[in-house]
């Protein structure tokens, strides 16, 4: 992708949408040619002040005291973290999920204790913190 537009939305977008490089049209034409072969070669290609916020973004695997979150939590689990992090209610959740609120309630107890909370106030600020949501 070649582009005036120098907006993380813009770059992420063109990212998500399978564009193997980003760079700005200020880039000099030698430093383009070098891109064109390198992504013709299989490699990526980002501008240089594309890259260091591009690398921000991306997040370490979600940890929970050391331990994976796919370990600690199944799918259900964590599209329930995520319902709960919007501020959802059990039953907007279980509405969502095609679930039983007592079922809902059981995910939450077990999430909670995996996540050493007392509330599901915490455990959704934990969501909002760790999960897209």
């Amino acid at each position: 992708m070649r582009t005036t537009f120098d907006e993380d939305e813009y770059v992420s977008q063109s990212l998500e949408a399978g564009a193997l490089g980003y760079l700005l049209k200020s880039t000099p034409a030698k430093q383009v040619a070098i891109a064109i072969r390198n992504v013709y070669q299989g490699y990526s290609q980002l501008g240089p002040t594309i890259a260091p916020r591009v690398f921000s973004q991306v997040k370490a695997p979600l940890t929970v005291n050391g331990e994976s979150a796919e370990s600690l939590f199944n799918q259900r689990d964590i599209e329930i973290l995520k319902l709960l992090g919007q501020g959802r209610s059990n039953k907007e959740i279980a509405e969502a999920l095609h679930l039983t609120e007592g079922t809902i309630k059981n995910h939450l107890t077990n999430i909670f204790t995996q996540l050493d909370v007392r509330d599901r106030t915490q455990a959704a600020l934990w969501a909002r913190d760790h999960l897209p949501i």
